[in-house]
């Protein structure tokens, strides 16, 4: 028996309890299923030989599908690169990039989009065309599929009727059977693309499958493509253009109104000038200082001596004139000299002919003659300190007078220097502007460049996605995988016909006690039966 049945009942009917009879449960074990192939062997065989033999009878009238296949490369092109309108443009080519950019190809490529595209473009009929039977199998396989057909088509009415399926078009049905047929995967550790599709006729899934890929390749170039950049650069190029034109024009108008040929020579030149007059302007400071010291000096040593009563008076032509007119005369005589050195407006001239006016207004004002011998008790160094105050006075007036002009030179020193400081920031800002606009005109004229350079690649359909070689059906059917369907089929037939005898020894009613009895019965037995090992 395919089943070991535990003992149930008690040894002696002096220690039988009085309770209900347990149930007994059967195990399978592998003795047990030898049992049932060996009593039923010849089940069995007939069994599996009848799921082989209707497998094999089935296959015929399967459909047959071949594998075509094709390979895309996905190399570094162009596509890596940033666009002309974006912030760079540098290769990004790192591992995770290269991987990233492998499946957006896997997601252009598996598309709805491309799939309807080449079914509206063969149309429906050049997938739902079957070629003509000619054999009697083929006819007969192709009465089979009419039948399948039919009822798979009744079936689908069925489920659209109660609300469980959608009612599709032709045209749908064929995208979606297309669909299922394709798929698409990357390989790993590298950048190919393998693309496979199941068609049951290999020619036509070749034909099918190349159109697809010209499509996607088609597309590929589309989706990298950046509408409207060129329009948009030759735009920025005209008005970057003209903004640069104008501030040339500014430049030009200012060069013309303002002199300043160059800021920093000119300022440079300027700082010098300063330096010079701020160092003389001080030697003359300086020279003031001292001649207010010694008239200073001189008046007080005058004024300590005291006044003689006159006893005896001569007048002669005043000293100071002749003192006057013989500096006046060494003057014109140095005046001379720096003409012949110097030019007519030179501040040397200048300043030695604002001297002689100087000194002939003190002689104009000077009295031409003096009480030349008095008698008087005095002493004889009044008259030299009177020489003395009357020289440096008149020194005084000469230094003075240089004092002021340069003063006044210095100041329009400073005044030019803040001219050109001015002048200098507004001429930097106009270069600045110049070269901002400049560098943005180039940038963009390359940049215009590089999108006409675009266009012309996307004309010509230049990609980084390379097809290796073209689509290739395999040589024998891929589907329906006879010998692993017939193997599969040997299997299913024999765990059915163990299944079935087993199933049947276990719901055969068996009797091994007294007990038992009574509990099929349903009534009580008197006489003890002896137990009848299996």
């Amino acid at each position: 028996m395919a089943f070991a049945y535990r003992q149930t009942t008690p040894r002696s009917p002096e220690a039988e309890p009085r309770e209900t009879p347990r149930v007994t449960v059967p195990t399978v074990s592998l003795d047990g299923l030898m049992v049932v192939v060996i009593r039923h062997w010849k089940w069995v065989l007939a069994t599996v030989l009848a799921f082989g033999l209707g497998v094999l009878i089935a296959l015929p009238f399967l459909t047959s599908s071949y594998e075509v296949s094709a390979s895309l490369l996905v190399k570094l092109g162009r596509e890596q690169t940033p666009p002309p309108v974006a912030g760079t443009a540098q290769i990004s080519a790192t591992p995770y990039k290269r991987t990233e950019d492998v499946m957006s190809e896997l997601e252009i490529l598996s598309s709805p989009a491309l799939v309807e595209r080449v079914v509206k473009e063969l149309g429906v009929d050049y997938f739902l065309t079957e070629p003509t039977p000619q054999t009697l199998l083929q006819k007969i396989k192709a009465q089979f599929k009419t039948v399948t057909r039919a009822v798979r088509e009744a079936w689908t009415e069925v489920l659209i009727w109660i609300g469980l399926e959608k009612r599709l078009t032709p045209f749908e049905r064929v995208v979606l059977t297309l669909q299922g047929a394709i798929s698409t995967e990357s390989v790993k550790r590298s950048d190919v693309i393998s693309v496979k599709m199941f068609a049951a006729n290999p020619e036509a899934g070749v034909h099918v499958l190349k159109r697809l890929l010209e499509l996607y390749q088609a597309e590929h170039i589309k989706v990298f493509k950046t509408p409207g950049s060129t329009e948009f650069l030759e735009a920025r190029v005209a008005e970057l253009r003209e903004e640069l034109a104008a501030i040339e024009a500014k430049r030009r108008s200012f060069g013309e109104r303002d002199a300043v040929w160059d800021y920093q020579e000119q300022h440079k030149q300027l700082l010098v000038r300063r330096h010079d007059a701020l160092q003389a302007l001080t030697r003359t400071k300086e020279s003031r200082s001292q001649l207010v010291s010694e008239i200073t000096s001189s008046e007080q040593a005058l004024a300590e001596h005291p006044t003689e009563k006159l006893t005896q008076r001569v007048e002669q032509v005043s000293p100071a004139v002749q003192t006057l007119q013989g500096r006046i005369l060494e003057r014109k005589a140095a005046l001379s000299t720096l003409r012949l050195n110097f030019a007519t407006n030179s501040q040397r001239v200048r300043d030695e002919e604002a001297q002689i006016k100087e000194l002939e207004a003190l002689l104009a004002r000077t009295q031409s003659s003096f009480v030349a011998q008095q008698t008087f008790e005095v002493s004889p160094a009044r008259n030299d300190l009177e020489r003395s105050l009357t020289d440096r006075r008149t020194r005084m007036a000469g230094v003075n007078a240089l004092a002021s002009r340069q003063a006044e030179a210095l100041a329009e020193v400073e005044r030019e220097i803040d001219r050109v400081a001015k002048l200098g920031e507004e001429a930097r800002r106009l270069d600045r502007e110049a070269a901002a606009a400049e560098q943005s005109y180039r940038l963009f004229v390359q940049r215009l460049d590089e999108a006409r350079i675009q266009e012309a690649l996307d004309a010509a359909e230049i990609s980084n996605v390379a097809m290796i070689g073209e689509p290739v059906a395999s040589v024998t059917p891929v589907r329906p995988r006879a010998m692993l369907l017939f193997l599969a089929s040997l299997g299913a037939g024999l765990l059915a016909s163990l299944g079935f005898f087993i199933l049947r020894d276990a719901l055969r009613p068996a009797v091994h006690s007294r007990d038992r009895v009574a509990q099929v019965l349903g009534v009580p037995v008197l006489v003890r039966l002896p137990e009848v090992r299996s």
